[in-house]
């Protein structure tokens, strides 16, 4: 089990994990998730499923990807809708705006509105191919979400191994440090054997050497 301690260290490294090509989308969902573990002071246990959702909630990478599934959903519609009419006024015939001459059969005055109409079923297979963009869209986004997942769990599980490591280690130091105390503490009091009495046929072999 990680402290909050370890978790910091934790997540100080996950940048250096996630997107090595995009530095700022690292530093961002680093920094939010180092901030989430030094706001809570217990000594709780950092979760993964935490630190996921953190990440990918965060992380500029996946946001990006979002937007872009978004303004592909937004395009549907558009596609499939009529396409703007239009609307103009005109006059021939004098120079003063909007008037004619008169006996002048060339001079006139017009207002117009225009609306195109597409071929039928033109509307509809746009709003296919929008669709269709939208989803791949969609499926982008699932693989971004599914790499910062991947390199987080990584990242986890690779700092979870070296602080059992570090800890195993640092109870072996103080495990010898206490039985150099004790050999310290026999020796001084009379009690501790020298190599050669310990083991005096190892002795005389030197001897005899």
């Amino acid at each position: 089990m990680m402290k909050n301690a370890f978790g910091l260290v934790l997540m100080a490294t996950i940048s250096a994990a996630l997107f090595a090509e995009d530095r700022d989308s690292t530093k961002v969902t680093s920094q939010i998730v180092r901030d989430a573990a030094m706001r809570d002071s217990s000594p709780s246990v950092l979760n993964l499923n935490e630190v996921i959702a953190i990440a990918v909630a965060k992380n500029p990478a996946v946001q990006s990807a979002a937007h872009i599934v978004s303004a592909e959903r937004a395009k549907v519609p558009q596609a499939k809708a009529f396409p703007d009419p239009t609307a103009g006024v005109g006059w021939m015939g004098n120079i003063r705006p909007f008037s004619v001459q008169t006996g002048d059969p060339s001079s006139y005055r017009s207002v117009s509105a225009m609306q195109m109409l597409p071929f039928p079923g033109k509307r509809s297979l746009r709003g296919q191919i929008a669709a269709r963009e939208a989803d791949a869209s969609q499926c982008n986004l699932e693989a971004v979400r599914r790499r910062v997942i991947a390199d987080v769990k990584a990242a986890y599980y690779a700092y979870w191994y070296y602080d059992k490591a570090i800890r195993t280690t640092q109870e072996n130091h103080d495990l010898l440090a206490k039985l150099s105390q004790i050999a310290e503490a026999r020796y001084r009091v009379g009690k501790g054997k020298t190599s050669r009495e310990a083991d005096p046929a190892r002795s005389r072999r030197i001897c005899s050497e």
